[in-house]
């Protein structure tokens, strides 16, 4: 299922922005304007990012954005049974620039959500994400967030086309 940026998918890309601490990009259109701009730069995508991200804990959240320097970059977020962490990767080699704690009441009980989202899944993310990419020719995935939609899994896949955001949901169940 696709749609376009609504009230709701605006929202979730709002706390998608607010989970990262970008205020300055909470507009979806500046964030597809700006990740438009910028995403050829990138030399790695978001599935390389899950796997380099493994060696710090579970991948379950990424997203590309660009920050306050008017630079891209590639967030994970991954949990281990002692935290969460955010690993921000250079899009252009890979490597882990900087680790953050993630320490926010909201975006502790998002990738608690997220966790418990993957738990029931019985379709790996990696696997979600490609069949979106392969469902929507001529997108580039610059996101992806598992969560519960009715008591179900499914991965809300943000793809970005020219400079429209759009965000899709596969199934992992």
């Amino acid at each position: 299922m696709s749609y376009r940026i609504t009230r709701r998918g605006a929202c979730l890309v709002a706390a998608l922005v607010a989970l990262c601490g970008l205020p300055g990009l909470a507009r979806p259109q500046d964030q597809g304007n700006a990740l438009a701009a910028h995403i050829d730069e990138a030399q790695l995508a978001l599935p390389q990012g899950l796997k380099i991200a493994r060696a710090k804990g579970r991948p379950v959240a990424a997203r590309f954005v660009v920050d306050d320097e008017d630079t891209l970059r590639l967030e994970v977020t991954t949990v281990t049974a002692k935290d969460t962490v955010q690993l921000l990767l250079d899009p252009a080699d890979g490597a882990v620039r900087k680790t953050v704690a993630v320490t926010d009441p909201v975006a502790l009980k998002k990738m608690r959500a997220a966790t418990s989202a993957l738990a029931q899944a019985a379709i790996p993310l990696e696997q979600a994400i490609s069949a979106a990419e392969q469902d929507n020719e001529g997108s580039r995935l610059v996101g992806v967030l598992p969560t519960l939609v009715k008591g179900k899994a499914v991965a809300r896949v943000t793809l970005l086309r020219g400079t429209d955001l759009t965000v899709v949901e596969q199934r992992l169940q």
